[in-house]
């Protein structure tokens, strides 16, 4: 399926299985997407988000699960390049990036909220198999945990700020408070970044 750039696409219940493409292997979202109960399972993209390919747009994904997608580079479940897109109380599970990051999210540009949710048992060929994210991503009562056993869980909600560059007295990726990631991998070509799971 797939949402033009300035159309909105409206989902409710629904299942999106054993489907293929280049990204987005079950939906490409280039518009803006409200969506309550629909399942993603066993979706492949041979590039970015095995489930789901967010471009553009703000989208909202409720009571959502995403189970058993696989992606080819980064994102096995959901890639966000641009916009803001939300889960709430949805569940990212057993997803896999054969690429380098972003098992079950990878946020290239995007602004991402994860609100009582869980991103559980995902992997990647590169940690972390959890979340990998180069941008905004704020964790309101929510656990992500990677097949690894290394887990965050954040009870009382946190704000991950944009990466900044080092610098005297800095660190390259800012640590979440009371709910540190379980590791901090050095950026590729020292470009900073936050990861978690």
């Amino acid at each position: 399926m797939a949402v033009l750039q300035g159309a909105t696409g409206v989902i409710t219940r629904g299942w999106f299985e054993f489907n293929n493409a280049d990204s987005g292997g079950g939906l490409q979202a280039d518009g803006t997407v409200r969506a309550d109960g629909p399942e993603f399972t066993r979706n492949h993209a041979r590039r970015f988000g095995g489930a789901i390919d967010h471009d553009f747009g703000d989208s909202v994904f409720k009571r959502t699960t995403v189970t058993g997608d696989t992606a080819g580079l980064d994102g096995g479940a959901v890639d966000i390049d641009l916009g803001t897109i939300e889960f709430v109380d949805s569940k990212i599970r057993n997803n896999t990036s054969a690429g380098t990051r972003g098992g079950g999210i990878y946020n290239n540009c995007g602004s991402v909220t994860l609100g009582h949710s869980t991103v559980r048992g995902n992997a990647s060929t590169v940690a972390p198999g959890g979340v990998f994210t180069l941008n905004q991503f704020t964790v309101i009562r929510s656990t992500i945990a990677s097949r690894c056993g290394s887990s965050m869980t954040e009870r009382a909600g946190h704000t991950m700020p944009a990466p900044r560059r080092p610098g005297p007295g800095r660190d390259a990726v800012p640590v979440l408070k009371d709910a540190a990631p379980a590791r901090h991998p050095v950026p590729a070509q020292g470009r900073p970044h936050n990861s978690f799971g």
